[in-house]
């Protein structure tokens, strides 16, 4: 049985607003896959966030677009993108505790893999976010990169 993270039910209210790579990253960004579930919602209760990693029994890691392929069997679950992204970020002082724990002594790395956007040579990212002692930050991350149980996919339940 799936486990929401946090029993708090913060509620934030969506703007529905698509997000604008061009504007928030700057020139040469497209979004060019995208959970339209997640662009659907038209409010996020934090307590059906789920984290997943994808990884399987004995994986210390998995690829970027392997993960992107797992999260997408993972039917009863949305993989919030980057509209969700921009208003968590844009309410950041309503995000739960739990979402700066550490995983096994490392800084939570949060993926929104729902929407997966492009650079100007054609290499993939997801948007990614995380908390340390100076605050929130975010960044993209191309999809090359190997990822562990410390930088898990926001998922929503159905």
């Amino acid at each position: 049985m799936d486990k929401a993270i946090c029993q708090q039910a913060n509620l934030i209210t969506m703007d529905t607003t698509p997000f604008d790579p061009k504007v928030f990253i700057g020139p040469g960004w497209s979004i060019v896959d995208d959970d339209e579930r997640a662009n659907a919602l038209r409010e996020i209760d934090f307590s059906k966030i789920i984290f997943e990693t994808t990884l399987l029994e004995g994986e210390k890691y998995v690829k970027g677009e392997d993960r992107l392929r797992r999260l997408k069997s993972i039917l009863h679950r949305i993989r919030l993108g980057a509209v969700s992204f921009k208003n968590i970020w844009g309410n950041r002082h309503l995000i739960p505790d739990v979402f700066r724990e550490k995983i096994n002594g490392n800084i939570r790395f949060l993926f929104f893999d729902g929407s997966i956007l492009q650079d100007s040579t054609g290499r993939r990212h997801s948007l990614c976010m995380w908390a340390d002692g100076s605050g929130w930050h975010w960044t993209l991350l191309p999809l090359a990169h190997k990822f562990t149980a410390s930088s898990p996919s926001v998922t929503y339940q159905v």
